[in-house]
C-alpha cells in the first residue's frame, strides 16, 4: 500500500458520510423522539382495537401491537378485558357466524391510561355514528 493511500484514511474520525456517524445520529434522533413520547404519556405497550360486524362493534384493549384473533378472545378471557365485557363479547360472537368481521387498530404503543381514554373516545364516536357498541357501559 502506498503512503499516500494510508495517510488519506482516518479510521478514528466519523462524519455524517460515514455509516457509524449516520447511525449514531439516527439513534440519537430516535431516542429523543421516544423520550418526548414517554414524557407526554404516549409511550407504552398497550393497543386499542375495534372488531366490527353487521353494524355492531366491540372495542378492546390489549398488550402488544398485533391483532387479536376472535376465536382466542372467545375461548379465554384476556386479563385486559373485564369479565362483564368478555361475557358481552361472547354473547355477541355466539349470536352470529364467525364470518364478516373487520378488525382495526385505533392506537398502539400507548400507556394503559391513554389506551382507556382512547377506548372511551372510540366507543363514543361509534355510538354517535349509529354503530351499536357491544361493550357494556362503564
Amino acid at each position: 500500500m502506498s503512503p499516500s493511500k494510508s495517510a488519506s484514511r482516518t479510521p478514528d474520525r466519523f462524519g455524517m458520510s460515514d455509516r457509524h456517524g449516520r447511525n449514531e445520529a439516527l439513534r440519537k434522533a430516535r431516542l429523543d423522539h421516544e423520550t418526548a413520547q414517554k414524557s407526554a404519556g404516549l409511550w407504552g405497550e398497550m393497543s386499542v382495537g375495534v372488531i366490527e360486524r353487521e353494524g355492531a362493534a366491540f372495542v378492546h384493549v390489549w398488550k402488544g401491537a398485533s391483532l387479536t384473533d376472535v376465536f382466542k378472545l372467545a375461548a379465554k378471557r384476556p386479563k385486559e378485558i373485564s369479565k362483564p365485557e368478555h361475557e358481552a363479547l361472547c354473547l355477541w360472537l355466539k349470536a352470529g357466524r364467525y364470518e364478516g368481521f373487520k378488525h382495526g387498530i385505533s392506537a398502539w404503543n400507548v400507556t394503559a391510561d391513554e389506551a382507556q381514554r382512547i377506548k372511551n373516545e372510540v366507543m363514543t364516536t361509534l355510538t354517535a355514528g349509529g354503530t351499536k357498541v357491544v361493550n357494556p357501559s362503564p
